[in-house]
């Protein structure tokens, strides 16, 4: 159910913004890249937040055509684990495309969405680490979809950011704390984000 309620969030979000797009030059340069450091907040069994960390990442993004563009992130995150006990990391590889808007010669506008794998584990390492460690890793499949908002001025380029990402269940990790319940490391990031921009030519 919950990879159909990002499919469906996607094609609206995307379709409805279509209708949008500024006729000029690209909103996002030819390239761009940035590293972005993130608030985390993974939801393992409802939509209800169960962990809260920290997540950072780099992403790369070229010019398909129009206002589209395709690239990648990986990034590393975890929850802020008291006393020695669980913790919980997370490192995704994303695919995305998405479409820049622009709303002023230095204000930009993304919305995107795309497909994600990630190498999940879980660490039990005991009260106050008693030597009682139990861990279990895995590797789930997921989508994410996404906004940002972008200022740029030359090759420079700052803005916010904030994704939505979905995954399947982490098999292992569930086999090892939550046997017949579900555990999946979905999660939602708020990040800042610095990097470049390379310009379209004329732009």
């Amino acid at each position: 159910m919950r990879f159909v309620f990002l499919v469906s969030v996607l094609s609206l979000t995307l379709g409805g913004a279509a209708h949008a797009s500024d006729p000029g030059l690209p909103p996002l340069g030819r390239l761009h890249f940035s590293v972005a450091l993130a608030r985390m907040a993974m939801q393992h069994r409802t939509f209800e937040t169960d962990d809260t960390g920290l997540f950072f990442n780099a992403a790369g993004y070229g010019r398909l055509r129009g206002d589209w563009y395709a690239g990648g992130e990986i990034g590393v995150g975890g929850n802020v684990a008291l006393f020695g006990l669980d913790e919980t990391t997370t490192v995704p590889i994303e695919l995305n495309l998405k479409r820049g808007f622009g709303l002023s010669r230095h204000v930009a506008l993304a919305l995107g969405g795309g497909l994600c794998t990630s190498w999940v584990e879980y660490r039990d390492n005991g009260f106050f680490g008693t030597g009682d460690e139990r861990t279990a890793s895995d590797w789930v499949f997921g989508g994410q979809v996404f906004g940002e908002i972008l200022l740029h001025a030359g090759w420079a380029q700052t803005g916010l950011q904030v994704e939505y990402q979905l995954t399947t269940d982490a098999g292992e990790v569930m086999d090892l704390i939550s046997p017949g319940e579900g555990w999946d490391y979905s999660n939602l990031k708020i990040a800042l984000h610095v990097g470049i921009l390379v310009p379209s030519r004329g732009g």
